[in-house]
């Protein structure tokens, strides 16, 4: 699957983004790994998007703000259109499962470091449970699941280590939930 590369980034983002519930409807029926093997290009590119989404995401906004802003692209939706980063996150998770190409194109993309900036979010600056409706801890809950499953499939690959254990904020995540352990066990 190629797209061609001469078409605006907007135009081709919205291209690869249309393309995602028939991929994923294709993917999820196949009953093996060797049908998705050729996939790594296009691997490599839902990874490229889904880091610039992000990257937007986060970009010029308070911590607090940013994590919402993340949390809210990746929940899944009713509306398919509206379900961006969920289409994403899904395809990414499926994608890093078929072989060590395809991983390695996800792994080059930067993916990890943006996963591990939004991992931190998530963990210092958790959701508070008493402002979300019914619908919205079910979604968050879902899309939580496939990000860590994202990760532990990525960090099956040893690059993919090296590059999180370099990210200050794996470093800042570990302080704090050192901290946050701290607080807790002292009580």
């Amino acid at each position: 699957l190629m797209l061609d590369k001469n078409v605006a980034p907007e135009k081709r983002e919205a291209e690869v983004v249309n393309l995602l519930p028939h991929f994923l409807q294709v993917a999820e029926n196949l009953h093996g790994e060797e049908e998705l093997a050729s996939f790594h290009a296009f691997a490599g590119e839902i990874a490229q998007i889904l880091v610039l989404n992000i990257q937007q995401k986060l970009s010029n906004k308070p911590a607090e703000e940013a994590r919402i802003a993340v949390e809210h692209f990746f929940e899944w939706k009713e509306e398919v259109r509206s379900n961006k980063g969920w289409l994403l996150l899904k395809s990414i998770y499926i994608l890093s499962s078929v072989d060590s190409f395809a991983t390695q194109a996800i792994i080059e993309s930067e993916l990890p470091d943006i996963l591990m900036k939004c991992l931190y979010l998530f963990a210092v600056l958790p959701s508070n449970p008493k402002n979300q409706k019914h619908g919205e801890e079910a979604a968050q809950s879902s899309f939580q699941e496939i990000f860590t499953r994202i990760i532990l499939q990525l960090c099956r690959q040893v690059k993919c280590v090296e590059e999180m254990v370099e990210t200050r904020e794996l470093q800042c995540l570990i302080i704090a939930l050192t901290s946050l352990w701290d607080q807790c066990s002292s009580s």
